[in-house]
């Protein structure tokens, strides 16, 4: 009876050890150095230009996205500052590019293969960014968020415009910087 209850034993024992040999062998495969994936994103210089005003002054503050706890971080002049060596703090001196540098970088990696298709496309479907879900709010179409309606949807509000055409205009080439002012004019809002 003993040789009977061995033998399953043995054959499922040895079955779980040709089972994780076959995960690891399958999981361990060589790298491939020349393979990468394109990630399009709208104009650094261009939100360095506007784009990170408005998003610095709207949402921007200390009490938003301009604290340590949130996953898009808007570093500025009225909020949250990178640490620095000329011992600037919330509320002193401009922006630093860096700063900037900083936005344009947690913005764009917010949802970077959405983003990109979107770039690719020229701007077409912006709504189904974060970007422009969350600010827009449940009110105007868009998704919850803690700021409540940030934004309107449509080209009246200078806010979305400013989004909407930074992400239509990625071609420097061909870029119609005139949105620009809408930047401002949001930022100013505020």
């Amino acid at each position: 009876m003993r040789l009977a209850v061995r033998r399953p034993l043995r054959v499922i024992g040895a079955l779980i050890v040709i089972a994780w040999a076959s995960a690891i062998a399958s999981c361990a495969s060589i790298p491939d150095e020349n393979r990468y994936t394109v990630i399009l994103t709208p104009s650094a210089a261009q939100y360095q230009q506007g784009v990170s005003f408005f998003m610095e002054r709207r949402c921007g503050t200390l009490d938003c996205h301009g604290q340590d706890g949130r996953p898009m971080r808007i570093y500025g002049s009225r909020g949250l500052r990178l640490p620095n060596d000329a011992g600037l703090t919330p509320a002193t001196g401009d922006t630093t590019p860096a700063e900037q540098l900083a936005n344009f970088r947690a913005v764009v990696g917010l949802q970077p293969e959405q983003m990109s298709r979107v770039v690719a496309s020229g701007g077409q479907n912006p709504e189904s960014l974060l970007l422009l879900q969350k600010p827009l709010g449940l009110d105007f179409g868009g998704a919850r968020h803690k700021g409540g309606s940030v934004i309107a949807s449509g080209q009246a509000d200078p806010g979305y415009v400013c989004l909407t055409q930074w992400l239509a205009n990625a071609d420097p080439a061909t870029a119609d910087l005139s949105y620009l002012d809408q930047c401002k004019a949001a930022g100013n809002a505020y």
